[in-house]
């Protein structure tokens, strides 16, 4: 039996909503390292497209981002709004 895997083009739309979950949230590549069981220089090179992630490590990414991304947007969402609440007092801030 062969292996199956992603379609490219959903592959590259998952690495694309991986970057944007990493930049939006400001998670730490060693904590998603940690979480996938691999290397934080492995993410560094996803992100940069010096590598490719293999299929089992997309689908790990898939997961990921379905099981933790939502909690970790709510975060830094709260995060973000929590700043910006803390620096109103700041008139050149606005």
């Amino acid at each position: 039996m062969r292996k199956r895997s992603l379609n490219p083009e959903k592959n590259r739309a998952l690495m694309a909503a991986f970057r944007n979950f990493v930049n939006d949230t400001g998670i730490g590549h060693s904590t998603i390292a940690h979480e996938l069981g691999i290397s934080p220089g492995t993410i560094l090179q996803w992100m940069h497209g010096t590598i490719k992630p293999r299929s089992p490590t997309l689908v790990a990414i898939k997961c990921f981002l379905e099981r933790k991304g939502p909690a970790y947007l709510r975060a830094a969402q709260q995060d973000n709004q929590a700043d910006r609440e803390q620096s109103k007092w700041h008139s050149f801030l606005k």
